[in-house]
């Protein structure tokens, strides 16, 4: 369990990262246009 729990973490990591970084994108874009 503690395996999967550690697995998940890290992707749940990565994927807000993603989020983080497609917003300050949009963000960017934004304030831009």
């Amino acid at each position: 369990m503690p395996v999967f729990d550690d697995q998940f973490s890290d992707q749940f990591d990565s994927t807000l990262a993603m989020a983080n970084f497609m917003v300050s994108s949009l963000r960017d874009s934004v304030v831009r246009v």
